[in-house]
């Protein structure tokens, strides 16, 4: 699902909300916050979150490098399906540019 950096901004948990989109709550945050924040405004909130955790943790030494799966999981199989995670490292990069 799309959002969950959206919904830490919030505060909410995750195991609250147990639906597809963030349009759901979203009379509820502009409610509580007094705002009126379209979807739009919601997902560029998650997004500056994470922009703001990444710049955070480069600032402690904390590089790009350190976005890396272990090794393990790409290798072992995981029962029942033995499906191996096998999501190249330059897609997993790409995420992060938005």
């Amino acid at each position: 699902m799309k959002g969950w950096g959206a919904f830490d901004a919030t505060g909410l948990c995750h195991l609250t909300f147990l639906f597809e989109n963030p349009e759901t709550i979203m009379p509820m945050i502009n409610a509580f916050y007094g705002v009126n924040l379209n979807l739009t405004d919601f997902m560029e909130m998650g997004k500056e979150m994470l922009r703001q955790e990444r710049a955070f943790n480069i600032k402690a030494g904390i590089g790009p490098n350190a976005d890396r799966l272990p090794d393990w999981m790409r290798t072992e199989p995981f029962p029942p399906t033995n499906a191996v995670f096998d999501v190249p490292q330059k897609e997993i990069n790409e995420l992060f540019n938005f």
